[in-house]
Order: structure tokens, then C-alpha cells, then sequence
């Protein structure tokens, strides 16, 4: 109880998984949450880019002190961060595939760090999957654009270091 209890934070504002008017956004659209994990990613893991799903975010945290609890409740499935060489068609990739579903909700919608992008969701998504739903390929024209690592155009032949976590990076999640 002591341990859960630690205050291990503070925060001016509320954490949030929500739009302002209350409805879940985490899981199709940037929260300040969201960028704030993958941030914490990135600055912990020293990678280029951090990755992480909106449906692994599954509680919000109130302003004031943030407890080792509240953090528990953010990502309560025990996943450990993990780090990964990745070439920029890879990123891009992921990248398509979080937002095949956009703007209707998905898990799998990614919040980053290191990098930005648009969605050009008059694109209908092509990615390819196989009979688990596991990502094959993009099949047609990709509705991510205007990828930037930094202020640097993301180069699909480059290779990047990638933090995000176990369920991801090992277990094919």
C-alpha cells in the first residue's frame, strides 16, 4: 500500500484519454496523455521515435499529485519497455496500419514521440492482412503523409531506434 500510494508526479492539468467533451479520444486521435507516454518512451529509452497504442492507454489521471498507482492504472498490463533498430519503411508501415481504421476508434491508433504525420483519411486504407489480422503490406496508396523524424523528412532506407513496449516490439501485439 505504501509503495502504490507514493506520489511520484505532479501534473497542472488533467491527463486525459478524453475529448473536452467527455467522449474517448485515445484511441483515434492525439491526447495529451498519449503523447505524454510515448514522450516519457522516447526521454527514458533515448531512441529517435517512440510508439505507443492508444488502446494499451486505458485510464486518465486527474491534476495534482500523480501517484505509483495512477501510473498503474495508465498501463495496468505489466508491459516493459523495450527498444528496437527499425528502417523508416518499418515506422511508415506502422504508421499506415494504426490508422487503417481512421477516424472510426482502433487500439492500435499510435501516439508518437520524435516524429509527426498527417492522416489523408479521404485515402481509403489498403493494408493487407493476413488470416490473424497480422499487418502484410500496404496494397494501394499510403494515407500517412508528411512524416517527419525531427524537423528531417523520415527516410524510408534509414534506420531508427524505436522505443515502445514488449507487447509490441516482441509479442507481435
Amino acid at each position: 500500500e505504501a509503495l502504490v500510494n507514493t506520489v511520484v508526479a505532479k501534473s497542472s492539468v488533467d491527463l486525459t484519454t478524453k475529448r473536452a467533451d467527455g467522449t474517448r479520444a485515445i484511441r483515434n486521435r492525439e491526447t495529451n496523455l498519449g503523447d505524454l507516454c510515448a514522450d516519457a518512451y522516447r526521454a527514458i529509452s533515448g531512441a529517435d521515435i517512440a510508439l505507443v497504442n492508444g488502446g494499451g492507454i486505458r485510464a486518465g489521471i486527474e491534476a495534482g499529485d500523480i501517484t505509483y498507482e495512477d501510473a498503474l492504472s495508465v498501463f495496468p498490463y505489466g508491459n516493459m519497455i523495450c527498444m528496437a533498430e527499425v528502417s523508416g519503411q518499418k515506422i511508415k508501415d506502422a504508421l499506415e496500419m494504426g490508422v487503417k481504421n481512421y477516424p472510426e476508434e482502433s487500439g492500435g491508433f499510435i501516439h508518437v514521440s520524435g516524429l509527426t504525420y498527417t492522416v489523408d483519411s479521404s485515402v481509403p486504407s489498403s493494408v493487407v492482412l493476413d488470416e490473424k489480422r497480422n499487418f502484410v503490406s500496404v496494397g494501394g496508396e499510403y494515407r500517412v503523409r508528411d512524416i517527419y523524424v525531427g524537423e528531417e523528412p523520415l527516410d524510408v532506407n534509414r534506420t531508427y531506434t524505436l522505443a515502445s513496449h514488449n507487447y509490441w516490439l516482441k509479442s507481435g501485439g
